[in-house]
């Protein structure tokens, strides 16, 4: 079942580049940015596209879709289909992809630490950052058992809709919570938080007690448990989750289960520079 960025050096995130675009700033600026949203488009694609499809994810005009596509495939990034003239990723992203792991700081350190947590709770471990109101999936180790569960890396959810998304509203920015409010709360299942009084008191209680849960309300039948991950200055660079069925992991949590998921969320964030607490 495929379901389930570095990471800012403060909780207190800019927002994403790809939100500048309607901003009125420069041509060249711009242009940057829809390329970057191109790229993006492909990298989640799992079947080739043609430039219709892609003018109208992206609301662009078909003949400026098909000039970047153009463009995009001569650097190598994209691959097109002569027979369909369809696009897909190309070499270049995965070059690209390839570089940008190897060097990536969170996730090297994590991936180690995922796999022993793994190991120790017989869980999928999901591993998220955070860009403007979605959590990020970027790496998962799935459960040792016949029945595969995660979520495809680049995998983005509203914040509210997840627990991992939940650990950002409670220790992340101090107006996120607000702008997702501000932004509406879509739902995901009929379990997803869209009340915007409930969601507050959950993250009251997330900001107490250190973790977050969310059974039922990303995906039907589907549980998950985060804590933090901070960086220097107690900054929140991501999440740590278990993620399971609610039969396999029926809420609320138990408590060995929450205490081994934060104690492997504070070897990560120890492997970054944050010193042991206590």
């Amino acid at each position: 079942m495929a379901t389930t960025g570095d990471a800012p050096q403060s909780a207190r995130k800019p927002r994403s580049v790809f939100s500048a675009a309607s901003d009125g700033r420069t041509d060249g600026l711009q242009t940057l940015i829809l390329g970057l949203k191109i790229i993006e488009y492909f990298a989640r694609q799992t079947e080739p596209v043609g430039v219709t499809q892609v003018a109208n994810a992206l609301s662009l005009p078909k003949a400026r879709a098909h000039r970047y596509l153009s463009t995009l495939r001569d650097m190598g990034y994209l691959l097109r289909d002569p027979a369909t003239d369809r696009y897909k990723a190309g070499w270049g992203l995965y070059i690209l992809s390839q570089d940008v792991s190897h060097h990536f700081t969170l996730t090297r350190f994590a991936l180690p630490v995922m796999e022993g947590l793994r190991d120790e709770i017989d869980k999928t471990v999901v591993l998220s950052t955070y860009s403007g109101t979605d959590f990020v999936v970027l790496d998962f180790v799935p459960q040792r058992s016949p029945l595969e569960m995660g979520l495809r890396p680049g995998s983005r959810f509203k914040v509210n809709a997840a627990a991992q998304g939940k650990i950002a509203l409670a220790f992340g920015d101090d107006d996120l919570l607000e702008r997702v409010i501000g932004e509406g709360l879509g739902k995901l299942t009929d379990r997803t938080v869209d009340d915007p009084e409930a969601l507050r008191d959950q993250v009251a209680r997330i900001r107490e007690r250190g973790w977050a849960d969310a059974p039922d309300e990303l995906f039907p039948g589907i549980n998950a448990v985060a804590v933090p991950i901070f960086g220097q200055g107690h900054h929140l660079l991501g999440a740590l989750a278990a993620v399971s069925t609610t039969v396999a992991m029926p809420p609320p949590p138990g408590a060995e289960l929450v205490a081994a998921i934060q104690a492997a969320a504070g070897r990560i964030s120890q492997a970054l520079g944050v010193p042991p607490q206590g």
